[in-house]
């Protein structure tokens, strides 16, 4: 059931929370519903109605006057919450959002929606916040090393030294690689990590915006490195419960 996953995926994000009290958090909340209430004025769908789904039609089908709309009754979603908002504005990059995404971080930002609004929100929503609150923390762990790299290639002569040319560039390849493999493993180190719970396809969409590689070449390593992870994990469960 959803409800124990949103308890779980709550469970890990107030870490994110840190030592902020309700007071903190709901000064937060203030400033990502101002984002929000600007982008309703620039961009919001004027004919708004309390749900695109089937509750709209128990609504009676009657819409919503845009000035008693809230910011997400006017993105067009099929079960609007902040956190579908919220997962749309930074997807968009929408600046006025992604400033305060900047100012006070991404994922604390990310969990105090999920905390706030979880249970009010579209499952998929949630997942979707929750992949982009991890893919933040994958960021942090070095994979934004990728865009140094991609800044040394533009500084290197190739021209000039051939030879030491090439060389960088497999050294750098390497080191791309590396990265990715260290993103992989980042998804299956521990029990409860989310890789042991996504199919590879699923990784490989996870870590393309993380990663400067075709999804083509992501997914073979996905498929390569997870089955080595998904092998020993097998072999342990046979050594620690042999048949009788």
């Amino acid at each position: 059931m959803f409800n124990n996953e949103l308890k779980r995926i709550k469970d890990e994000v107030r870490q994110q929370l840190g030592d902020d009290d309700d007071a903190a958090l709901a000064k937060l909340w203030g400033r990502v519903l101002k984002s929000f209430e600007q982008w309703k004025q620039e961009q919001g769908d004027r004919k708004t109605r309390a749900n695109r789904g089937m509750l709209s039609n128990l609504a009676g089908g009657k819409p919503i006057p845009f000035k008693k709309a809230t910011p997400w009754q006017c993105a067009d979603f099929m079960w609007p919450s902040p956190v579908a908002l919220a997962v749309k504005l930074q997807r968009e990059n929408y600046r006025p959002f992604r400033e305060i995404m900047k100012q006070d971080g991404t994922r604390k930002v990310l969990a105090m929606l999920i905390v706030r609004f979880g249970k009010d929100s579209n499952e998929s929503d949630v997942r979707a916040a929750h992949r982009m609150l991890s893919a933040d923390q994958l960021l942090e762990a070095g994979i934004s090393e990728g865009i140094n790299i991609t800044s040394l290639r533009h500084k290197m002569n190739f021209d000039k030294v051939r030879p030491k040319g090439v060389l960088a560039r497999q050294k750098i390849a390497e080191k791309k690689q590396a990265l990715l493999n260290s993103a992989i493993k980042d998804l299956f180190d521990k029990p409860e990590k989310p890789g042991w719970r996504m199919t590879n396809e699923k990784i490989a969409d996870f870590l393309v915006p993380c990663i400067h590689y075709k999804r083509s070449v992501i997914l073979v390593a996905v498929k390569r490195e997870a089955a080595k992870y998904r092998k020993a994990e097998k072999q342990k469960q046979a050594s620690q419960f042999p048949k009788r």
